[in-house]
């Protein structure tokens, strides 16, 4: 079940990749992989839509569709005799 909007689900593609362009140009060793590894979830979590800790917390960035609550219902008119 996905719990990311579609702003939530770009923004997370945008920093992931960014993650693994800083991790690769600006670090060594140990810091290197840990920006691959958040650029990884970011990156994973944006394909699927689904965030793990969204759903430990209740927190959910999709729109809610109504059920037809927009509908239009025409009034009845009396008519005279």
């Amino acid at each position: 079940m996905k719990n990311e909007g579609l702003l939530d689900r770009i923004l997370r593609l945008i920093l992931g990749i960014g993650s693994f362009f800083i991790g690769f140009y600006y670090f060594d060793n140990s810091w290197q992989y840990l920006f691959y590894v958040i650029g990884l979830v970011l990156l994973v979590t944006a394909i699927t839509g689904y965030c793990g800790i969204y759903k430990l917390f209740g927190i959910s960035t999709v729109k809610k569709k109504s059920r037809g609550s927009k509908k239009f219902i025409p009034e009845k008119k009396e008519t005279e005799m």
